[in-house]
């Protein structure tokens, strides 16, 4: 059911290059923060998620990051995730 959402109904919605692909092993019960493979996805996700807000952000507001006082709070949340 997901892979058909994923496949038939976003790809019109999202561009591709704006997609993130990430494959983890399934284990029962989901995601799992003390599985090592499922810690380092998550890793994984939180960066990507983070740099894709601040890149978003940047694009917006089109100053350089180094200038943003108001955003240095994402920046710092991003790098504890």
């Amino acid at each position: 059911m997901l892979i058909e959402l994923r496949d038939k109904r976003l790809t019109h919605l999202i561009e591709k290059e704006q997609w993130l692909d990430f494959t983890v092993p399934w284990k029962a019960g989901g995601i799992d923060p003390t599985h090592l493979e499922h810690r380092e996805y998550l890793k994984k996700f939180a960066d990507a998620l983070c740099d894709r807000l601040l890149q978003s952000m940047e694009e917006t507001v089109k100053i350089p990051r180094y200038q943003w006082e108001s955003i240095y709070i994402i920046s710092i949340l991003c790098t504890f995730m």
